[in-house]
């Protein structure tokens, strides 16, 4: 048995050991001589075991040495990467929270005072929700309860009472606050103005901008974006093309809904009523109000018909403009006023869970407005 184990320590010895010294040559180990070695005899035995100790010893004294050496490379080569690292750049110093306060212009310590107020309204909105119960699991997509986050706003500086209740501090609507029937004006133009004037005030990009729905006379319907140039108690009037699709479909069909959303503070207004053109001289009157490259587009444009190319209207423009060099343009049959004389009202107001405010404005008995709620 012993002849056995001692066999298969010398196979081992004789695959795997043939060592290196830490020049990469050197001694090698004769496993062949050892492997001449006939077991079962004592001198075989002897002479066996004392190779296997100097193998051993051997083996140990290249690997101590190799260590060694790689430890000594290593520390050399960290010390050369610290010797030869530049410096870290020095940072510039801010001054002190007192001394910027002290050179700080009016507006701009009127801006960092909104800032903190901001970081102490998120502040307490992480606390209460870290306070709060954890949310359940979320689906992917768009959640249909939780309204989106708007964008900061600053505050319109004149507001009434209902007004300053109803918006935040930054501006946007606040939807856990009700539109009631209470809090708005008995007259729906006048209510229209006040929420005209908060979007205006609001830095709104054309508040007066609102989509415009008509119907041929077949009940076909079609709608588009349209710009408002008067609103009062006379009607809501814009501009166009008598010639234009919308055109055509108000003289077929003189009916209209007016739309107007102003996504900031959470509001739409809906409009429906008849429609009617404007005289002549009203026309004539916002027409050469406009800017010429505007009138000589007006009057260069089949509006809503199928052109060739581009380069044929604007060849059309150059020459017009060519033509009524230094004079008035003058402003075509075609081209003209409409006034949308409101018969309803409707009042729209963002509010939390889709439960949003919705009043609408019928006329009533004399020169009154009836004011219902609708359910959203």
């Amino acid at each position: 048995m012993i002849g056995v184990n001692l066999w298969g320590v010398i196979h081992g010895i004789r695959t795997f050991l043939p060592i290196m010294t830490s020049q990469g040559q050197g001694h090698i180990v004769n496993t062949a001589s050892i492997a001449g070695l006939l077991p079962g005899s004592q001198p075989a035995y002897d002479a066996s075991k004392h190779a296997i100790v100097a193998i051993t010893e051997d083996l140990y004294k290249h690997m101590r040495d190799a260590s060694r050496s790689v430890a000594v490379a290593s520390s050399v080569v960290i010390c050369r990467s610290r010797a030869t690292a530049k410096p870290p750049r020095p940072r510039p110093r801010l001054p002190a929270a007192p001394q910027l306060a002290a050179e700080a212009t009016p507006a701009a310590a009127s801006c960092a005072s909104t800032v903190d107020q901001r970081h102490e309204l998120r502040a307490s909105r992480r606390l209460s929700r870290s306070s709060s119960p954890p949310s359940p699991a979320r689906h992917l997509g768009p959640s249909r309860d939780r309204p989106p986050q708007r964008r900061e706003r600053t505050v319109p500086p004149a507001l009434d009472r209902f007004q300053a209740r109803c918006l935040t501090s930054v501006g946007v609507t606040d939807p856990s606050q009700p539109l009631r029937e209470v809090d708005v004006d008995p007259d729906p133009v006048r209510q229209f103005t006040a929420w005209f004037e908060q979007a205006k005030s609001a830095g709104i990009s054309q508040p007066e901008a609102a989509a415009l729905a008509t119907a041929s006379a077949d009940g076909a319907p079609s709608v588009r974006m349209v710009l408002i140039k008067q609103a009062g108690d006379d009607g809501f009037v814009f501009f166009t093309n008598y010639d234009s699709r919308k055109g055509s479909e108000l003289s077929a069909n003189p009916r209209a809904a007016l739309l107007f959303h102003w996504e900031p503070f959470g509001r739409q207004v809906r409009l429906e009523g008849r429609v009617e053109r404007t005289t002549r001289e009203e026309s004539e009157a916002y027409a050469h109000s406009r800017p010429r490259g505007s009138q000589l587009s007006a009057l260069a444009s089949p509006q809503s018909r199928t052109v060739e190319s581009r380069e044929f209207l604007e060849r059309r423009v150059a020459e017009l403009d060519q033509r009524h060099a230094g004079a008035d343009l003058p402003l075509p049959d075609h081209w003209g006023g409409f006034r949308l004389r409101p018969e309803t009202f409707e009042f729209w107001q963002h509010r939390d869970n889709r439960l949003h405010d919705r009043l609408r404005y019928t006329p009533g008995p004399g020169a009154n407005w009836r004011i219902e709620r609708l359910a959203p």
